[in-house]
Formats: structure tokens, C-alpha cells, sequence
């Protein structure tokens, strides 16, 4: 008798340590019926509709399909779960699903032509992404619609929303490619992030009054759209709201609102000390950031793609994730010496940009900052300290040179976040020009071993320019190559019976048109004289000998900012 009970004691041990059935703990998961479940209590028993797992290594996954049907209760291995919640992803990407149906006696769930509602129906879960119908229209009992809810309908073109809705969530209409007409009712409160993204079919959409939040990027990407108009009851806006929005020409703010507002055609905070978005159509060649910006937003630049040029301004600081991303057009950025912080892919697939002036107050750089940068082969660091926050991960090209100031190659090639790049690293030195009393020279950038661009010809009343010298010997442009830090000193003779200078105001420059795409005119000459044109760099890349009147032909040069020498005067001008 004694021997029988311990051998049923060991039965019933080996049972419950794994040898039998094992009872399912909080998120484990079966499929009962095509559906998964996930097991969200265990007493009492809850379970909750999720998305089927990947099923490869690429991520793919069994999606649902047809027509499926959600219970009230659901058994598995003796135990019954009750059926209380859906995964807010549990049916994305599913084309081929057409109906939903759920089981009368669920107190959570009902449908209604296919559709997945809460029960009363106060907010809609999901239309199926293979919906047979191209419009639809939403219950006037509806007052939310729930993430994700239309995300990936490709079918839809038309959506009618009740009076009655609040709330739209994150990535509800996302990929709705085909959706062309949708109204906004005077209801609408709040948009989730991402909520029309990918809506490429919306030609327009008008904010309503009513609206007083916008997620981050809840236009992303809807390439239809050429203008927007923020209400005064707008105030609260997340990052790149209207970013990728290729044919938007303009964000428009209405006066009243209290916390943004628009200049060019740009969104910017009140105050304009945050720039929040460009328009991705943007009209022009070239955007200069107004003075009063300190920062630049996430996505603020996003795929610009017809911009050439940025001008920044003196006061910013910082620069927000993915600011530049996909700006294809840019080919040379150089960022003011205020720029303490960059984010995280600020210049990711652009494409095109070959050289970059990082500035000498930076001390965090981002991860992937030019990621995907294949043509990008200098970047100019002007910080004397290695900047250290983040820039391991930064991953510079292996065909990129990194140029620091001349004394901190050591620091550099030795700190735990740049020795990586040690064979890439090499210095830069910087040019001063000594005016010696005349007019002045802007200083120059010059790589180590690499000759310094002649400057602008100085001009001095009363005197004629001779030469440039370094340590009061001539120095020779054309020979010298830079290893050190150098001040060019300009030397002048006085003309021969020259009358005791007498200033005289000089008309101002004036440069029409800028941008220009193959001739400028200059206004304020005062008689023949050369002109000479420099890059950003400080490089002579033009000289013309110029009458009054005559036109600068400029098509020979890339498009870029230009600084042009004329008479002891210099202006800026864009080549578009």
C-alpha cells in the first residue's frame, strides 16, 4: 500500500515539474482558431488578440486574413480565458483581412459591417486593412479613433468623420495612400503622432478650429499637400509635424495664436527662437535662419530636397535629430561657433554633401550623423577640446579626412571616441590677414600641406597695395604650403603727390538678382575695376575685370554662397 502511494506522489510530482500539461503563466501565448492570444492574467484567467510572431529572420510574420471572429471566452488545455482586450497592433499590415466579427455576449468588443468598435461603440479599433469598400463612414457614436484604426487601408479614398469625434490616434490613417478626401469636423481636439503619415493622395486639409494638440510628425510624408493653415487654438505641436511633405510650399499661422507663428513660410515657435519646420517644397534655393534662433527642431529640414544652401545665424545652439536628413541638394555646411549640441542622424542621406565645418564650441555630436553621406570627404572640427559626448557612434565614412586645430592631434588620436579614427585624422591651421590699415580680409581655413587661396586685394586711401608678408618676408601663394597657424601682414606705399585722403562715402553694393542662376549686375561701382568672387572657404574661384553696367557672368561656378570683392567692398550673393 505504501509503495502504491509514493509511486502515484512521484506520478503527480513529475506532472507538475513538466511532465504532463503546463499551466500558462502571465504573457504566455497560444492559438486557438487562427487567433493568438497572449495571457494578461491568470487569475481570473484574462487573455488579450495579438498580432501573430515573426516567423523568419527578415521579420516576417502569418498575417490574419478572410474573415476572422473574436469570442466572448476561449479554452485551451481545460482552462477557459475570457476575451477582455486587443492588441493596439494586433491587425496592422493585414491587407488581405476583410471582416471582423465578435461574439454578441462580449462585454469589451462589438462589430458592425466588418468593423471592430469598444462595446457602445464610442471608439472605433480597427477597420480591417482588406475592407472591400473604397469610402466608409464613421458612426456618430464615435468619439475616439483608436491607433492605428485605418493604418496601411490602402483601398479607402473616402472618409466621412462624425460631428461627434475628439480624438484621433497615433498612426491612425498612416499609408492610406489612396485617401483623397477626408474632412476635419469642428469636434476634432487631438492628433497622435504620425496619424496621416504616408498620406501621399491628400491634396489638402483644413485644422480645425477646435484643435488645440498635434503629435509629433502627424503629416509626415503626405506629399499632396501644398499649404497649411494652424489655428490660434493650435498650441501644443511635436517635432517635423508637416517634415517629408515634398510639395508643401508654405505653414501659415493664424495671428492669434499664442504660441506659434510663421515667417517665409516657416513654422516657428512664439518668439521665432525655435525653428519648427520648413516646408519641404520650400520655393527657394536658399533658407537663411532668421537671428533669434537658438535651436532647430527635430526633422526641421527634413527632405528639403531643393535646398543648397542654409545660412545660420550667430545665435543658435543646437541642432535637433534628423534636421537635415535627406536634403540632397546641400553640398557645404558650415555651422557658426555658438553650436554646443548635435542630435542624433542630423545629416543622414544627404547625399551630395562633400564637406562640413563642424564649430569650436561643439561638445556633443550625435550618432550617424552622416550616415549615408557617400560623397562627404572633409569635416572641419574647430573645437580644441574632442568633443566626446555620443561621437563613437557617430561612424564617419572610412573616406572621410577630419581636420582639427593644429596642437590637439595628440588629444585627439588618444581619446576613447576618436581613436577609431586616428588614421583619418589630420590638422587644420588658420590664416589671418593683418589689413595693415586698410580694408579687411576674411581669415581662411587651409588644410595642413595645402596652399593659401590669394585674398581679396586690400585697398587703403592714399596708398597703393604691395604685397602680402609673413615674418616681413614676401610670401609666395603659389609655392608656400601651410604647417603652422600664419598672419599675412599687408603692405602699402604711399602714391606718388598723393592729396591727403579724404573720405568719402562710398555708394553701397548692391547685388540683384540672389539668388542667381547665370548673370549678376552690380549696383555702386564707381568706375572700371576687378572683381574678384571667394567660396565660403575664403578661395578665390572668380576674376572678372568689370565696366559699369556690365553683367558678372556666374554659370561657370557651383551653387553655393559667395562672398564678392570689389573696390575695398564686399557683399554676400547666392548662386542658385
Amino acid at each position: 500500500m505504501r509503495k502504491g502511494l509514493l509511486y502515484c506522489l512521484g506520478v503527480m510530482l513529475g506532472l507538475l515539474r513538466g511532465g504532463g500539461v503546463r499551466v500558462l503563466g502571465v504573457d504566455d501565448e497560444f492559438e486557438k482558431a487562427g487567433i493568438r492570444y497572449r495571457v494578461t492574467k491568470s487569475d481570473p484567467a484574462e487573455v488579450q488578440v495579438i498580432a501573430h510572431p515573426e516567423t523568419t529572420k527578415y521579420g516576417e510574420r502569418k498575417e490574419y486574413s478572410g474573415e476572422i471572429h473574436i469570442p466572448t471566452k476561449v479554452k485551451h488545455r481545460g482552462k477557459e480565458y475570457a476575451v477582455v482586450s486587443i492588441g493596439e497592433d494586433a491587425f496592422n499590415d493585414c491587407e488581405d483581412l476583410r471582416m471582423i466579427s465578435v461574439a454578441a455576449d462580449n462585454p469589451h468588443y462589438e462589430s458592425q459591417d466588418g468593423v471592430l468598435f469598444n462595446k457602445g461603440k464610442t471608439e472605433l479599433v480597427r477597420l480591417p486593412g482588406g475592407h472591400p469598400n473604397a469610402t466608409y463612414s464613421v458612426p456618430s457614436t464615435v468619439t475616439s479613433i483608436r491607433r492605428c484604426a485605418f493604418h496601411g487601408c490602402s483601398r479607402l479614398n473616402s472618409i466621412k468623420l462624425p460631428s461627434s469625434l475628439a480624438n484621433i490616434g497615433e498612426y491612425a490613417f498612416g499609408r492610406c495612400e489612396h485617401l483623397t478626401n477626408l474632412n476635419l469636423p469642428p469636434s476634432v481636439t487631438t492628433i497622435g503622432k504620425f496619424a496621416f503619415s504616408a498620406c501621399s493622395g491628400l491634396a489638402s486639409i483644413q485644422l480645425p478650429s477646435s484643435l488645440t494638440s498635434m503629435g509629433n510628425a502627424a503629416f509626415f510624408s503626405c506629399a499632396g499637400l501644398t499649404s497649411i493653415q494652424v489655428p490660434s487654438s493650435l498650441t501644443s505641436i511635436g517635432y517635423g509635424p508637416f517634415a517629408a511633405c515634398e510639395n508643401l510650399k508654405e505653414i501659415l499661422v493664424d495671428e492669434g495664436n499664442p504660441n506659434y507663428e510663421s515667417e517665409g513660410g516657416a513654422l516657428f515657435n512664439k518668439g521665432r527662437t525655435e525653428l519648427i519646420q520648413v516646408p519641404g517644397g520650400y520655393p527657394d534655393t536658399t533658407y537663411s535662419i532668421p537671428p533669434t534662433v537658438k535651436g532647430i527642431g527635430e526633422m526641421a529640414f527634413a527632405c528639403c530636397q531643393g535646398l543648397t544652401n542654409i545660412l545660420f545665424p550667430s545665435s543658435l545652439t543646437s541642432i535637433g535629430n534628423d534636421a537635415f536628413s535627406v536634403c540632397q541638394g546641400l553640398k557645404s555646411i558650415k555651422l557658426p561657433s555658438s553650436v554646443t549640441s548635435i542630435g542624433h542622424e542630423v545629416f543622414s542621406l544627404c547625399e551630395n554633401l562633400t564637406s562640413i565645418q563642424l564649430s569650436a564650441n561643439l561638445t556633443r555630436i550625435g550618432e550617424d550623423i552622416f550616415m549615408s553621406c557617400p560623397k562627404l570627404k572633409s569635416i572641419y572640427i574647430l573645437s580644441e577640446t574632442p568633443p566626446t559626448e555620443l561621437v563613437k557612434y557617430s561612424r564617419f565614412s572610412k573616406n572621410t579626412t577630419i581636420y582639427v586645430p593644429k596642437g590637439t592631434y595628440e588629444d585627439y588620436i588618444v581619446a576613447d571616441e576618436w581613436s577609431y579614427y586616428k588614421s583619418q585624422i589630420k590638422t587644420w591651421f588658420r590664416v589671418t590677414f593683418d589689413f595693415n590699415g586698410g580694408s579687411s580680409v576674411p581669415e581662411q581655413i587651409v588644410e595642413e600641406d595645402e596652399h593659401v587661396a590669394r585674398p581679396p586685394t586690400p585697398t587703403k586711401p592714399g596708398h597703393a597695395f604691395v604685397e602680402w608678408r609673413k615674418d616681413g618676408m614676401k610670401f609666395d601663394f603659389d609655392a608656400e604650403l601651410l604647417t603652422s597657424d600664419i598672419t599675412l601682414t599687408a603692405i602699402w606705399e604711399p602714391k606718388p603727390d598723393a592729396p591727403a585722403p579724404v573720405e568719402r562715402a562710398k555708394p553701397p553694393l548692391r547685388i540683384t538678382p540672389t539668388p542667381a542662376s547665370d548673370f549678376l549686375r552690380v549696383e555702386g561701382m564707381t568706375g572700371p575695376t576687378t572683381v574678384r568672387i571667394y567660396n565660403p572657404l575664403g578661395q578665390l574661384v572668380l576674376t572678372v575685370d568689370l565696366a559699369p553696367g556690365a553683367p558678372v557672368d556666374v554659370r561657370q561656378l557651383e551653387a553655393g554662397v559667395y562672398l564678392i570683392e570689389m573696390q575695398g567692398q564686399t557683399a554676400r550673393f547666392v548662386r542658385r
